[in-house]
């Protein structure tokens, strides 16, 4: 049996759980490798060299993901920033029926927004009078995917913020949108 630097014994099922955890283009990568290494072993077992190799390239792309997760910085919001008085306010909207949210602050603090922080807040429209002002968003160092996908070091839901709509519905019991819009709701005065 083959066995890794760290002593595990190497099995095509190990590789495949270890490789599920890995992101996306090493996951790709190394299944399609895999693969072909089981389809040229022919229903025979892959051979130990083969499975050393790519048992070392997973150990690889593991140390490039823990790598990655810790230089994710620590994101913090100071408390007179709107978002952070609104972070649950996503969750219960969709809870109470809406179909849309505005994301107009953490929308804003991405690293790429075109508005570069600013953005204009909600108020009603006029045909020829602006009606709102120009707000800064929180200062967020992440990808637009990172801010609505993750992944998020914290859990408070303002980065990854399908990832906290998710975490809402499953703590309310729910795996389906459309039944989470249902969600019997208590209203406290």
């Amino acid at each position: 049996m083959s066995t890794t630097s760290a002593g595990s014994a190497v099995t095509p099922s190990s590789l495949r759980r270890r490789i599920d955890q890995l992101v996306l283009r090493d996951r790709y990568r190394l299944r399609r490798r895999l693969t072909k290494a089981r389809d040229k072993a022919a229903g025979k077992r892959i051979p130990e060299d083969v499975l050393l190799e790519l048992a070392a390239d997973v150990e690889e792309a593991e140390r490039r993901l823990e790598a990655r997760r810790a230089a994710v910085p620590k994101v913090t919001y100071p408390p007179q920033l709107p978002v952070s008085k609104r972070v649950d306010d996503l969750a219960k909207a969709i809870a109470c029926g809406a179909d849309a949210v505005m994301l107009g602050a953490p929308l804003a603090g991405y690293r790429d927004a075109p508005g570069r922080g600013l953005y204009w807040t909600a108020a009603a429209a006029h045909p020829s009078l602006p009606r709102s002002r120009i707000a800064m968003g929180p200062d967020v160092d992440v990808d637009l995917e990172t801010l609505l996908y993750g992944p998020s070091f914290e859990p408070d839901g303002r980065i990854n913020l399908f990832g906290a709509l998710r975490r809402a519905m499953a703590k309310t019991g729910y795996s389906d949108l459309k039944e989470f819009q249902k969600v019997g709701l208590t209203v406290r005065a």
